[in-house]
């Protein structure tokens, strides 16, 4: 993630946050789910990390687009708001987690080859809200203070 943050902070000022946000997030979305059809642990390890560097990327990117839209007098109320509902997201993970991925787990086989456990299901589950970011970036704007550059 910091790999990814370093990245696309920079880049983001030159291209555009919005460009670079939906740039990070697709790479977030495609290779998370990837990593849950990986068949071995170095496949899911590679396609974490890349998932991790888009996932870095939004970080940086989602504070300064964001704040770029508010008001100087609001900026850090809606930024703390932000940040809360940041955490409550990991909350809210580690309750879905809690409710897919039960003690001794389930699966089913796909031919011989391939099986598909519960804890690829929550992989899956964890990439829904980065595919509905990137339906919901689609609707806004390039940020105004990039426009103005």
């Amino acid at each position: 993630m910091m790999v990814g943050a370093f990245l696309w902070g920079g880049l983001a000022d030159k291209v555009g946050r919005r460009r670079c946000l939906t740039v990070a997030l697709a790479i977030n979305c495609v290779f998370a789910f990837l990593s849950s059809f990986a068949q071995s642990y170095g496949f899911f390890l590679f396609f974490r990390l890349l998932s991790g560097i888009g996932i870095g990327g939004t970080v940086p990117i989602v504070y300064s687009y964001f704040s770029e839209f508010l008001q100087m007098d609001k900026r850090g109320e809606h930024l703390s708001w932000l940040c809360m509902f940041w955490m409550i997201g990991g909350i809210y993970a580690s309750f879905t987690a809690w409710g897919i991925i039960p003690r001794y787990g389930w699966g089913f086989s796909m031919g011989t080859q391939f099986q598909f456990h519960s804890w690829r299901v929550f992989v899956l589950v964890a990439a829904l809200p980065a595919i509905t970011s990137l339906v919901g970036l689609s609707f806004m704007p390039e940020s105004p203070r990039f426009l103005l550059e």
